[in-house]
This record gives structure tokens, C-alpha cells and sequence, in this order.
């Protein structure tokens, strides 16, 4: 999948994950079930490659680490206008 450079460093951000489980029902046939995870703030730092946009570094402010994430799962809440 082809992703577009949608963040700048210092970007506000919120980060909104998305978790998939593999169950199995009675019968044991495999299925998969999607969960939403708790909403998060954070602070766009970079991109994980500098070729390629579909992984991002960004700083959570509630728990004070670093996590690389998808960059589906983040949303833009305001533009760092300081350069």
C-alpha cells in the first residue's frame, strides 16, 4: 500500500489504535475480531523510514514513551507552525 508524507515533525496528533484478535468459535474455526483501543495524544517526531511513509515515530504524552505506529492510525489535530 503507497502512503502519502501527511505529518511534520511537531505535528499535534492523536493516536487512535486499532487491535485484531484471532479467536476460534465452537467449532473451532479460526476468525478475527477487531477492537478499538483508548484514544491518545501525542507529537508526530518522524517518519520510521525516510523513504517510506507508513510507519511513524510519535511521542505519548500520557505515558512519556516513543512508539513507531502505522501512520493509518494517527489523525492530524494541529499543524506545527514553528520550523
Amino acid at each position: 500500500m503507497f502512503y502519502e508524507k501527511w505529518f511534520d515533525k511537531g505535528d499535534l496528533i492523536m493516536y487512535e489504535p486499532q487491535y485484531n484478535y484471532a479467536l476460534y468459535d465452537d467449532n473451532g474455526q479460526p476468525y478475527t475480531m477487531q477492537s478499538p483501543g483508548e484514544k491518545e495524544i501525542g507529537v508526530f517526531l518522524e517518519y520510521a523510514q525516510l523513504d517510506r511513509f507508513d510507519s511513524c515515530r510519535i511521542y505519548i504524552v500520557s505515558i512519556g514513551k516513543d512508539l513507531v505506529v502505522p501512520q493509518y492510525q494517527l489523525k492530524l489535530l494541529s499543524k506545527n507552525k514553528e520550523s
